[in-house]
């Protein structure tokens, strides 16, 4: 009984349902991108960069502040038993060692009071402006793209639970927790979160003279430096990245055409040996090449040529039978006839 043939539409249906990708192909481009994520990746090494530099900008304010300190508490007292400072020789002192800096310094006094703010007194300012912020502009999709990564990888470096901001109109130690700290004779240190997404580092250590505490310096700064920083060696990381990735995808497509191609062209042609049995079909379309696919289109021709010389003689063998068996088939045939014509 002859074997039913595959049809021509369950041909077709099999090999596109592989679609433009092919499994083939989706899994080397699987292997090339969680490569390429996998050095993505290094960009969670900024973040402990940003967390370096957060530690070492407070490192050297706590050693500028200790330095401030030790200059009042010298040079602002009336003699070794003195408790108090004098606000004057101590604002002369902090204009000049603050006022070249963009950091702010605060003095407070044992009960709390501010007796100086750099912000106030800087030389040559007779009034502090605070530059208004430019006005807002729509931000086109990249830049919108860009801030909202940047935003998300702060998220991860950066506590959630950061306190804001506040400053009142009359300021007092209370306000804030590390001068109380200073003031009791220790250093303090703080992170709080600025109205656009900037953070103030604020550290306070105690005016001493002879280890008594007369006063607590509040020295503070902001982080737009340091997030300005962070934010350009992330622009470059993400270029950097963005340029691998188009180069892997197009390499790894490449590479799943060279293969997948040439392996779903064989199938076809495997596929129409068997739709159009006894008929020769040339499988050697791939066969010049030197590689993996070009021996497994030698391979197939070969294997296609076997079959048919194979089929070739079975039909020989098929076609000397059938001769062998028609003479006596004949011979009896006649003889049948004779017999019945006679009595």
């Amino acid at each position: 009984m002859p074997q039913a043939q595959p049809s021509k539409a369950t041909s077709r249906r099999g090999m596109s349902s592989l679609g433009l990708f092919s499994p083939l192909m989706r899994r080397i481009l699987a292997v090339n991108v969680i490569a390429i994520a996998i050095l993505g990746g290094g960009i969670l090494y900024l973040n402990q960069f940003w967390n370096d530099l957060l530690e070492q900008r407070t490192e050297n304010l706590l050693v500028h502040a200790e330095i401030i300190a030790g200059a009042l508490g010298e040079s602002t007292s009336l003699g070794p038993e003195s408790k108090t400072i004098l606000p004057e020789p101590a604002r002369q002192i902090i204009g000049r060692l603050v006022g070249p800096t963009n950091t702010r310094a605060r003095l407070f006094s044992p009960d709390g009071v501010l007796i100086a703010d750099s912000r106030f007194m800087s030389l040559g300012r007779s009034v502090y402006v605070i530059p208004l912020p430019p006005p807002d502009e729509p931000l086109d999709a990249i830049e919108f793209i860009l801030n909202w990564i940047n935003d998300a990888l702060d998220s991860l470096v950066l506590d959630p639970d950061i306190p804001d901001y506040a400053e009142r109109f009359e300021q007092r130690a209370s306000d804030y927790e590390e001068v109380g700290i200073a003031l009791s004779g220790e250093q303090g240190s703080h992170l709080r979160r600025l109205e656009g997404g900037n953070l103030l580092i604020t550290v306070a250590v105690p005016v001493q003279r002879f280890r008594r505490v007369l006063g607590g310096l509040l020295l503070s700064t902001d982080t737009s430096d340091i997030k300005a920083i962070i934010f350009q060696e992330r622009l470059r990381f993400l270029k950097v990245l963005g340029v691998s990735l188009g180069v892997t995808l197009l390499l790894s497509v490449f590479l799943g055409r060279t293969i997948a191609r040439p392996i779903r062209h064989l199938a076809a042609a495997a596929d129409e040996v068997t739709k159009n049995i006894g008929r020769d079909h040339d499988l050697e379309k791939f066969s010049n090449r030197k590689d993996e696919i070009g021996a497994l289109s030698r391979s197939l021709s070969k294997m296609t040529r076997a079959l048919y010389h194979q089929l070739d003689a079975v039909e020989s063998f098929a076609a000397d039978v059938s001769h062998e068996l028609k003479n006596p088939l004949s011979s009896l045939r006649s003889a049948i006839e004779t017999i019945q014509r006679t009595d």
